[in-house]
């Protein structure tokens, strides 16, 4: 979905285009809306901020007379929506993780695996730098992971670029860092599958 964002200062001006551009998108059956409308260029950056995830498209008036910027000086502020949608991004590759009265976010790129305690209801995050153990379902962590990371085991879930080393014989994997973990006979076929083409880490079968 493209939202589309108008400026101009003009109200009939304006309103002709939001009709023309309106009646355009639905009689082509073009995947886009109009999100936005406004003659105060601050109300466009605003309604830009408080939406988030589609594509912009923007339609603005160079004047804009009477209004503490000009669609030249609108236009600039990308540099500042490209921030915005950087800080977007960095959320998305976060995970918040509450252990005990503490939050915290860490970031995925630095889970090297995330294993279930046995006989308890807590799993370990190991990380690059520490190892937290938090009251929480493996599962139910799983589901705010992405494809980069694979379930080795129904207790063990391992982020792909972290693996150096494949052990078919004796269904084992190397880790960055030297963890060394199982892999169930029914998955190490899988994971040799979906690893093959991992040479840009440096992966080593055996």
């Amino acid at each position: 979905m493209i939202d589309i964002y108008l400026c101009e200062d003009e109200l009939s001006q304006l309103n002709y285009f939001t009709r023309i551009i309106g009646a355009f998108l639905k009689e082509n059956h073009i995947l886009a809306e109009i999100v936005s409308a406004r003659n105060n260029p601050l109300f466009t950056i605003n309604d830009y901020i408080k939406k988030e995830g589609n594509t912009a498209l923007f339609f603005l008036d160079v004047e804009l007379r009477g209004y503490v910027m000009d669609g030249f000086g609108l236009a600039r502020m990308e540099s500042i929506f490209g921030k915005i949608e950087l800080l977007r991004m960095k959320k998305q590759n976060n995970i918040s993780i509450s252990t005990g009265s503490r939050m915290m976010e860490v970031n995925k790129e630095d889970i090297l695996f995330i294993q279930a305690v046995k006989g308890s209801h807590q799993i370990e995050i190991y990380l690059a730098y520490r190892k937290l153990t938090l009251r929480q379902s493996l599962k139910n962590i799983s589901e705010h992971l992405d494809e980069k990371f694979i379930f080795i085991s129904k207790s063990c879930i391992v982020q792909k670029k972290k693996i150096r080393e494949i052990d078919k014989k004796e269904r084992k994997i190397l880790l960055e860092g030297g963890y060394e973990l199982d892999v169930l006979y029914r998955e190490i076929k899988k994971v040799c599958s979906l690893m093959r083409a991992a040479d840009e880490y440096g992966l080593i079968v055996q």
